[in-house]
């Protein structure tokens, strides 16, 4: 569940939460990185992100520390034209986008603009879906990909901090070799 969850029952209504401890947040930043360097991403790619602020993004932008590229910001409710331009322009190699948002009560269809956005988008290899509301979603074989099913089959070796911050032992053993 994501943040933008929250409160859709009502004000008093928390909603769902997702809980992560730091040990299991970097563990899903490791998982993810995995699965984007699968995609083709390496040091200095581009990867654009359209999901909004939520336990997905924060993950995706520890792959991305992980595996030093650059994650592109972008707003999901962009006119398709736009978003295609600032794809072009960004060099995004690979889209983190969700299925849908919430918005004034009826899902929003993000992945389904994307897809029309991409019609002009030659450079974009790989797009990752977070699934947030159950409706059907576009789908292109070959170039699409459930974050689920991506980050939930990629083992992790354990370390405990992402970029060069190796130096931090743990029980007294030495730090774990960088996630390559």
């Amino acid at each position: 569940m994501s943040v933008e969850h929250h409160g859709e029952s009502g004000p008093e209504d928390p909603g769902p939460t997702d809980v992560l401890n730091h040990a299991e947040l970097l563990d899903q930043g490791g998982r993810a990185a995995r699965a984007l360097a699968g995609l083709g991403v390496r040091a200095g790619s581009r990867v654009a992100v359209l999901l909004p602020m939520g336990l997905e993004s924060v993950i995706v932008t520890l792959a991305c520390v992980h595996l030093q590229a650059v994650r592109v910001s972008m707003a999901a409710d962009e006119p398709p034209a736009r978003l295609a331009h600032r794809l072009r322009t960004s060099g995004a190699r690979v889209v983190v986008t969700p299925d849908a948002l919430a918005g004034d009560g009826r899902p929003v269809a993000v992945k389904a603009s994307l897809d029309r956005a991409l019609a002009g988008c030659s450079g974009v290899g790989g797009v990752v879906v977070v699934h947030h509301h159950a409706r059907p979603v576009p789908w292109t074989p070959g170039r699409d990909h459930w974050w689920h099913d991506l980050t939930e089959r990629e083992a992790v070796r354990s370390r405990p901090y992402p970029g060069d911050m190796t130096s931090f032992p743990s029980d007294g053993d030495p730090a774990v070799p960088p996630v390559p």
